[in-house]
């Protein structure tokens, strides 16, 4: 079987995949019957790339040449560079052989946020990988297809970079340096060709019907929670003020991520010193060499959080603990180092009263915060990051979507797959958005704001694409009114809002009577719910938005409607979940939650 698959493998090659465990699945589906035909990468139409407009600029110093015995696998370059910018409106510009140099991109570059930056390769599942190696089968691994991953697949490194947190990309960079790279594929088959590769990638895809329920771990995995804050001395802080101020924008002005206030906080690590004193300097761009580890390997977590401005005046942070313990979670999950969350949030408030006039003092406005930690390493080699960079930029923002607070439509997503068991769905890392955008894309085509994402075999809800879900409903065996929620399982971001509204849920729906659940349920269960008049109503609850109402859900070529009017541009649990919530961003009612950044 493994010869017709693959002729051209070497008889290592063939070992190394029979040698993997096997297990007998109990059932298996025949066909798979997506909501909407997926949209292979494939398909994607080639941009003009002209190579007889190449320009190359030879280097003035040209570098010492080192023994061969003495290279270290992605620590030497040579002297030049290729680099071809890409833009929406122009698509690719002439290319340029180039001195090798350091790219200066700007902190909000969305390759430091959402993991633009390469050709990627994955092993996976287009419904989720089984939570253990030791429960895929050959067969499985054998009609796995290739997706995204942090791994590279070939020479090629294009980096994505637009001032804007949104996360749609409109202009790119491609640098070939010359520094060889492995690759998964090469590493679970050393002697694989690269038609065997080819071969593995367009193998078709099957999906389990039954999962192993119990895990048994060779050895007990370490919470990335249990990791030991490194110091970070708030009383070190430094100060340079900008001598150019920027022009405040009217608040209806205000497109989310597009315009930053004129100071930014940077804080470096290194391996070897810890964190170095924290500054807080004029919004400048981030001056990286092209091998920096961010670039390749997706070393790269962040937050989202905001400062508001009261009645009074007075700035207030909205659960800031909250963020600065998932920040370390998140960095700690991917090798990067974590910090002592008060001192962070003593510098946040640092930042937050330097830049304050950028707050607008409007209701629904705020200032969005965006702590976000890299790995600065220079290196092609796949370790741990010697350094790394923890920077905070802050961006007056309105309303997340521009139509304001009103519901948006969803659209099922079965055909691809944000998390899954094992992995890092609950981590607020770069690597989680990019390859969820082409979904949103084809979501946004066909008349949708978002994504809801589906896993497995029984379409479990997840999360939407920049919010946790919640749905109302009258529970079918006891007719109670119950506000659901998928469980923190590791596949769900832990949000802040989320927690927030099953808090504010628990102490003011309960005592009228709501039940208020963390459970699995599935796709159908809300269309049967639905189709019986029991689906109350259904929201999204994140930073960006706050509280976003949902108006429908499309599912295999039918609408779902989530109990609103045509008239109604909200449920009643929503408008009082999101009042609830600003009264104590903002300071109405005194709160626990509410940090007074003190003068």
């Amino acid at each position: 079987m493994l010869r017709q698959l693959f002729p051209r493998a070497s008889a290592r090659t063939a070992l190394r995949l029979s040698q993997l465990p096997t297990q007998r699945l109990a059932t298996w589906q025949a066909a798979r019957q997506y909501s909407v035909k997926p949209v292979a990468a494939s398909d994607a139409k080639p941009l003009g790339l002209d190579a007889s407009k190449l320009t190359i600029e030879e280097t003035k110093t040209p570098g010492k040449l080192s023994k061969p015995e003495e290279l270290v696998f992605g620590r030497k370059f040579s002297d030049h560079m290729l680099t071809i910018e890409w833009t929406k409106e122009k698509g690719w510009l002439a290319p340029q052989i180039i001195p090798y140099q350091n790219l200066s991109l700007d902190p909000a570059t969305c390759v430091f946020h959402y993991a633009f930056e390469k050709l990627l390769v994955l092993l996976s599942f287009p419904h989720g990988i089984p939570p253990s190696t030791s429960t895929v089968t050959l067969e499985q691994f054998l009609s796995c297809q290739l997706s995204h991953s942090a791994f590279s697949l070939s020479f090629l490194r294009p980096s994505f970079y637009f001032q804007s947190l949104s996360s749609t990309s409109h202009q790119a960079l491609q640098i070939f340096s010359h520094s060889p790279t492995a690759t998964m594929l090469r590493q679970l088959f050393p002697r694989a060709s690269a038609r065997t590769a080819l071969r593995l990638s367009q193998l078709p895809t099957q999906r389990l019907a039954t999962w192993q329920a119990a895990r048994q771990y060779s050895v007990k995995p370490v919470a990335a929670s249990d990791a030991k804050p490194l110091g970070l001395d708030a009383s070190k802080l430094t100060i340079e003020e900008t001598k150019t101020p920027g022009k405040l924008s009217k608040p209806e002005e205000l497109v989310f991520g597009r315009k930053f206030s004129d100071h930014m906080l940077t804080i470096e690590w290194t391996k070897e010193k810890g964190w170095l004193a924290p500054q807080i300097i004029p919004y400048q761009n981030l001056s990286l060499d092209p091998a920096t580890c961010v670039f390749h390997y997706a070393f790269e977590c962040f937050e989202g959080m905001k400062a508001y401005k009261d009645k009074a005046g007075k700035i207030r942070l909205f659960r800031p603990d909250k963020n600065m313990a998932r920040l370390n979670k998140s960095s700690a999950r991917i090798a990067l180092p974590t910090f002592e969350p008060t001192a962070m949030i003593e510098l946040i408030s640092k930042v937050v009263r330097t830049d304050e006039r950028f707050i607008p003092s409007e209701r629904g406005y705020s200032l969005y915060l965006r702590p976000t930690m890299i790995g600065t390493q220079k290196t092609l080699g796949v370790n741990a990051p010697g350094s790394a960079l923890l920077y905070v930029i802050a961006s007056p923002v309105g309303p997340y979507y521009p139509t304001g607070f009103k519901a948006i439509t969803l659209e099922a997503t079965d055909y691809a797959v944000r998390a899954w068991p094992g992995g890092v769905g609950d981590k607020k890392l770069g690597a989680n958005y990019a390859p969820c955008i082409v979904p949103q894309q084809e979501a946004e085509s066909r008349g949708h704001q978002q994504n809801l994402w589906l896993f497995g075999q029984e379409e479990f809800v997840t999360e939407v694409g920049s919010m946790n879900m919640f749905v109302a409903l009258k529970n079918k065996e006891t007719g109670q009114n119950e506000l659901v929620t998928a469980p923190l399982d590791g596949t769900i971001l832990e949000g802040v809002t989320r927690d927030s509204v099953l808090s504010l849920a628990r102490e003011k729906l309960a005592p009228e009577g709501w039940l208020v659940s963390e459970r699995k349920y599935t796709m159908k269960e809300l269309d049967e719910a639905a189709q019986e008049g029991r689906l109350i109503e259904a929201f999204g609850s994140g930073t960006a938005a706050i509280i976003s109402p949902v108006r429908s859900i499309a599912w295999k070529g039918k609408t779902v409607s989530c109990g609103l009017s045509e008239a109604e541009e909200s449920g009643e649990v929503a408008l009082r979940m999101k009042g609830w919530i600003e009264a104590r961003q903002y300071g109405d009612e005194e709160h626990e939650w509410s940090h007074v950044v003190e003068v």
